[in-house]
């Protein structure tokens, strides 16, 4: 039997990588890019079973993905995984017949469930199910996704950190972050002189499970490229370290207002 190919798109490098990873395991032949023009021509260059595809993407949307492939290719199957679950989005994957809604983080076994189930066609939804998914994923990323994004840090050499407005400033001097190195940034700031593995620091910022020499392999660029915008700050290259075999730890320490250690701020 031919093995089903899938098309992951995804702007997200780790949530990429990661999918294909997993997937791959199970035996698909996986292509993965990262926005929707790459999507469309990659469906126009190979014939897919199946595309798994993320709703916020740089230029072209998700959504404007699947209108613009529904006509052309209808033997393809759509799988939404989305952090931007919404009633709107919901209700446009109704409309649009897609066959599956999936709100990140989504852990492994849910996605290679979901991924078996609308290959054999047997995941065709009801809006019951889309608006209960998308319902659910407001809860889960209420709770999984707060702690991180909206830290707001304030160092005791002046340096503000905004993970929800992805920026690190001190007077003039200001830095903007990636949606990708906000995440790292939320999740050291809450682990501040603490080791963070490999693994938890992809696992905490993503929702995903994978090898420790794979988050070590994934996580590599993104602190090389945060660190080198961290020295524009005095001893901002030394804020983040990297644990030889185990992880990386942050250590600055927050402003001290009125004799008292503030709380980071959510």
């Amino acid at each position: 039997m031919a093995l089903a190919r899938i098309l992951v798109v995804d702007d997200e490098y780790v949530a990429r990588l990661s999918l294909l990873r997993i997937l791959q395991l199970e035996g698909y032949e996986v292509t993965a890019v990262g926005d929707g023009d790459s999507a469309l021509r990659e469906l126009a260059r190979s014939t897919f079973d199946l595309m798994i595809l993320d709703l916020k993407l740089a230029g072209m949307s998700g959504i404007d993905v699947v209108t613009r492939t529904i006509d052309l290719y209808p033997n393809l199957k759509v799988i939404i995984l989305t952090a931007y679950g919404s009633m709107d989005t919901a209700i446009q994957a109704l409309r649009y017949h897609v066959n599956d809604y999936l709100i990140k983080p989504a852990v492994p076994k849910d996605i290679l469930i979901s991924v078996e189930r609308v290959l054999r066609g047997e995941s065709s939804l009801g809006s019951q199910q889309v608006i209960g998914n998308a319902r659910a994923g407001y809860r889960v990323l209420a709770m999984a996704n707060q702690p991180y994004e909206q830290t707001v840090f304030h160092a005791a050499n002046g340096v503000v950190i905004d993970c929800m407005r992805r920026r690190i400033a001190k007077e003039e001097t200001i830095i903007h972050l990636t949606p990708t190195e906000a995440k790292i940034m939320g999740v050291l700031l809450e682990n501040n002189s603490l080791v963070v593995t490999h693994q938890e620091l992809v696992q905490k910022a993503y929702g995903y499970r994978v090898g420790a020499g794979e988050a070590a392999k994934i996580l590599r660029p993104i602190l090389s490229r945060l660190n080198s915008k961290l020295e524009m700050f005095p001893e901002g290259g030394n804020w983040i370290r990297s644990i030889r075999g185990s992880g990386y730890l942050l250590e600055i320490d927050r402003a001290v207002r009125g004799g008292e250690t503030p709380a980071v701020k959510y």
